[in-house]
This record gives structure tokens, C-alpha cells and sequence, in this order.
């Protein structure tokens, strides 16, 4: 299957009503629209580089390993609950009560705190306009969109984005996690350490895969297709 964006790099301080105008001739379009995102991630210290940078780069590598065992472990179980900070966007969803229903939950940052220091991911705009357009293209197939934003001190800033670019799902802000290199508490019980990362439950509220967004429509339409999930 074509899957449903045009690839643009975004500026994080366009608004919406100009971003869009870039896709309205592709908008809906399946055979036009691709959307691409940076891939973001951390590629070990730089050359010569000194104890304390060995030593981050070794604790990073650590904690991934760890998450990403976390995702396998939770892969063809029951989800777990939601545990967030603070709906900033649509109704608060609980999983447990929507059975029956295949539940996509999308994790990523347009703004997030990592070592002391803020980071803007460019890419989360787009992933706005994704989950957007994936919303009307299932909206009568039984899907729910989910989306859950890193955790961040900078609320104001990001509920005025989501304002100006006015998605049509529910969108949290995660609670702070414990755990140093973590976007969110909730990024760790699903296993996340990347941005720009999807998940996907089933009817019977299984955790299906985690996934990009180049995989995620054809994941859903898998699900769809088989009645016993």
C-alpha cells in the first residue's frame, strides 16, 4: 500500500495554515504523499573523546539495550495502562476500556529535556499531520489514535503548538522518568527510547509491534484484515 505523506522538511516556527498550503495539492493523495523524518539517535562518542564522554555513551548505549528488551518483553502481551502527566489534547484514553478497538499510540518530542539541556525534533510537526491524516483515512475502521509527548517543562509552548496545528486525537504529556537518558515514564513501561516510534494494540488490547511511520498504515490494515486480533 502507498503510504499517505509527501516528504518536506519543517520549520518548527511556520504555522500551520502555511504548512498545509505545501500539501494541498497532495493532501489525501496516496499515491503522491511520503513523509520523511530525520532519524534521530545517538552514534557513540566523538573521536578521542574524553573519560566523561566514554562514560555517557556507555550508560546511553546501556539503558537502550534495556528499553529495548523492555519492548520485547511487552511484544503478544495486554498492554499496559497509560500512566501520563496531562492530557493536553481530545479526551483522556484508558486502555482497558477500549477493547474491541485497535489502538495506535505514537510516541515522540518536539520539545524534551536530556541531560539539563532542551532539544526541538522538528519532526513531531509532522508526525501531527500524519497521525491526522491516518485518523480520516481509518476513522470508520475502528482505530484510535493516540498520541504521547516526552515529558517536558515547557507546556505553554507546546499546548500553543498543538492549538495552532489542532490534531484530531487525544495527546498527552508523559510524567518525568526516573531513569536519566528517558523521555517519559511512559516511553519506558512501552519500551521506547527513539522519537517518531509507534505502537500497535490489537482488539483484544495486545501489543502487537512497535514501528515507524513508513510501516505503521500497512500494520494497521494487517489488523484490520484479521478478525481474530
Amino acid at each position: 500500500m502507498d503510504h499517505l505523506l509527501v516528504s518536506k522538511k519543517v520549520d518548527v516556527s511556520i504555522s500551520k495554515d502555511n504548512y498545509y498550503k505545501i500539501f494541498k495539492d497532495t493532501e489525501m493523495n496516496r499515491d503522491n504523499v511520503i513523509l520523511t523524518y530525520e532519524k534521530e539517535g545517538y552514534n557513540g562518542p566523538p573521536e578521542n573523546p574524553s573519560p566523561e564522554e566514554i562514560k555517557k555513551s556507555n550508560e546511553q548505549n546501556q539503558q537502550y539495550e534495556n528499553t529495548n528488551k523492555r519492548a520485547k518483553e511487552i511484544a503478544g502481551k495486554s498492554s499496559p495502562e497509560l500512566d501520563v502527566g496531562q492530557w493536553i489534547n481530545g479526551k483522556s484514553v484508558d486502555i482497558s476500556k477500549l477493547k474491541g478497538k485497535i489502538i495506535v499510540l505514537h510516541f515522540g518530542s518536539c520539545f524534551w529535556e536530556v541531560d539539563n539541556e532542551n532539544v526541538d525534533d522538528k519532526a513531531y510537526l509532522e508526525a501531527i499531520y500524519f497521525l491526522s491524516t491516518l485518523q480520516k483515512v481509518f476513522s470508520d475502521k475502528g482505530v484510535v489514535f493516540v498520541g504521547i509527548h516526552g515529558y517536558t517543562q515547557r507546556t505553554d509552548e507546546l499546548k500553543k503548538l498543538v492549538k495552532e496545528w489542532d490534531p484530531t486525537y487525544s495527546m498527552a504529556i508523559d510524567k518525568k522518568s526516573q531513569l536519566k537518558w528517558s523521555k517519559g515514564s511512559t516511553f519506558d513501561k512501552f519500551g521506547i527510547f527513539w522519537n517518531q516510534v509507534y505502537v500497535l494494540i490489537d482488539r483484544k488490547g495486545i501489543v502487537r509491534t512497535h514501528t515507524s511511520w513508513y510501516e505503521i498504515e500497512n500494520k494497521i490494515q494487517e489488523i484490520i484484515s484479521d478478525q481474530s486480533r
